[in-house]
């Protein structure tokens, strides 16, 4: 069987230019983009506030306290904010902004690039990052959006070996700003082989060393210099550019010398959580729409690579940080992405259709609840939102 011509019944195959079911896709594609709206509007206030510990805090970690982990890339920063005379918080925002806008419209593309109605479960998870990071500010902007954006490139259909390049970049810059990049490395190589490009092997093979001698190294970093015994010359170098100590240095720049950051802090948080053992439960909830539309179709082989390469290595967070709902988020997006990658290629669909009234008993779970961005669950999701 040809992984371009997917044994499908003819009443399910469609051309492309005509696609069934394409206002319920429209739909969830509007939905996105008015999330879009909300995280945009959270990165710009906190940043025109001040900053925030964690949501621009992470960002300006440097390394004016010593080698430290993710310090390279705020250091870039403060170098850049020196030479232009613009404030570190504007660059961030502008960064932060510009990433998750591309992230979000690429989504929406190949939402409207799907061949019916059905593929939309694979946007129907309460854990898919759109809903994660509306429902819980603190984990939008974040720095697995480069890791994120990286593969949205390659998912989406069309473009040349310049797309590819683009990818990588983002990738490697991504691996230095944050070690959970790193994790994303393995399903980004089996991407450029699932989603390929006019662009031959060896260019391929190319990117692929070129990033990985890159993500390697942003690695090793992180692990060799994980932490500080002080991180008061972080802060120092922020305020010395007249950022505000209080709204900047007590989250991700203070937990740089925290001596419980780790395991410890996971299992005091654990301790914390009314019915912990139902946490599980919760994570299988948001795969099951993206299993549902699994099972009912014929996924290559390749796929399923790239679905293990994508989920496994972030397993390796959950003992170790506390952001577990980010952590679902980045699992069940690249889950996404290689649903709808496919699918915008014609080749992937239900081998029979969702029915309507299923996709909106799907529809109102992804509405009524999404984990929370550190453990927990936020109960109500959109609709708690919407009140």
């Amino acid at each position: 069987m040809s992984l371009s011509e997917p044994s499908l019944p003819l009443l399910d195959r469609t051309p492309v230019g005509v696609r069934p079911g394409s206002l319920w896709l429209q739909g969830l594609s509007l939905g996105i983009l008015l999330a879009l709206a909300l995280q945009v509007s959270v990165l710009i206030a906190t940043a025109k506030a001040g900053g925030h510990e964690w949501i621009q805090g992470d960002w300006l970690i440097n390394l004016a306290g010593g080698p430290v982990r993710r310090g390279a890339f705020g250091s870039a920063i403060l170098a850049f904010s020196d030479i232009t005379g613009l404030s570190p918080l504007d660059i961030v925002m502008a960064m932060q902004v510009t990433l998750v806008a591309a992230l979000v419209l690429g989504t929406a593309v190949l939402l409207l690039s799907q061949p019916s109605a059905s593929m939309s479960l694979a946007a129907m998870s309460p854990g898919i990052f759109a809903l994660v990071w509306t429902i819980a500010p603190l984990a939008a902007g974040r720095k697995e959006i480069f890791g994120l954006l990286a593969l949205l490139l390659l998912a989406l259909p069309g473009g040349k070996a310049g797309r590819m390049v683009l990818s990588a970049l983002l990738l490697a810059v991504g691996a230095v700003g944050h070690e959970v990049n790193v994790l994303i490395f393995p399903v980004w190589v089996v991407f450029l082989f699932l989603f390929p490009r006019p662009a031959g092997k060896a260019t391929r093979m190319l990117l692929i060393a070129a990033v990985g001698v890159a993500v390697a190294g942003a690695a090793a970093f992180a692990i060799s210099h994980a932490r500080l015994a002080s991180s008061e010359a972080v802060c120092a170098a922020l305020t010395a550019r007249g950022l505000d100590r209080s709204l900047l240095c007590n989250g991700a720049i203070a937990w740089l010398s925290h001596p419980g950051n780790g395991m410890e802090s996971v299992a005091e948080a654990l301790a914390n959580v009314r019915n912990p053992g139902l946490l599980p439960l919760y994570w299988l909830c948001c795969a099951l729409p993206l299993l549902r539309l699994w099972l009912a179709g014929k996924p290559p082989r390749l796929a399923r690579l790239a679905l293990a390469a994508g989920i496994g290595p972030i397993f390796l967070l959950y003992p170790v940080s506390l952001d577990w709902g980010r952590w679902v988020a980045i699992q069940t997006t690249v889950a996404a992405l290689i649903l709808l990658g496919l699918g915008a290629r014609d080749r992937f669909q239900p081998v029979r259709p969702i029915s309507l009234h299923e996709r909106l008993l799907w529809l109102a779970n992804t509405l009524a609840w999404t984990p929370h961005h550190a453990i927990g669950v936020a109960f109500g999701g959109l609709f708690a939102l919407a009140i």
